[in-house]
């Protein structure tokens, strides 16, 4: 698919391995208390202060038709940027555990395989090997899209 030698945060849902190119990390939160959005849909689980702004966050379980589970102290908020047509937007994404950031040298990412899997392929742009575990890298711009994305936005501003 594609060459390339980046660096990626690779993080943990459920059993699963995924990973956001470093450059659209911004930092990693411990979990907080979340002001509830009225009106929200079910994955926006609320918002939170961050650094003087309204940051919506995501549960990436529910993003992805996962049931959601008690947070434990692994649990964390990725503050993340993404694009939405011309504009770029902060979101928080709650996800199980933060591993660690790999630098793949040299590697392709593979075409993920659409063959009726647990996850939205259309939100996966490839796939890494990691030892012996395939990382899934999300496509940051498109984990939102019509009334989701309008609906951040509005949050955002």
């Amino acid at each position: 698919m594609e060459q390339n030698s980046g660096s990626f945060l690779v993080f943990q849902i459920r059993d699963e391995l995924f990973a956001l190119e470093v450059q659209r990390v911004l930092k990693i939160l411990e979990m907080q208390k979340l002001t509830n959005v009225p009106q929200a849909p079910d994955f926006i689980k609320g918002v939170v202060n961050h650094q003087g702004n309204v940051l919506p966050v995501v549960s990436t379980r529910l993003k992805f038709g996962l049931p959601e589970v008690e947070y434990t102290r692994d649990t964390c908020i990725i503050v993340a940027e993404i694009r939405q047509n011309e504009d770029t937007v902060e979101l928080g994404l709650i996800v199980d555990k933060v591993l660690q950031v790999n630098r793949f040298e040299n590697q392709k990412i593979t075409e993920f395989p659409d063959m009726g899997r647990k996850f939205n392929s259309e939100l996966i742009r490839g796939v890494f090997r990691r030892e012996n575990n395939f990382v899934m890298v999300l496509d940051a711009d498109r984990l939102f899209s019509g009334d989701d994305q309008l609906f951040l936005m509005k949050i955002e501003k």
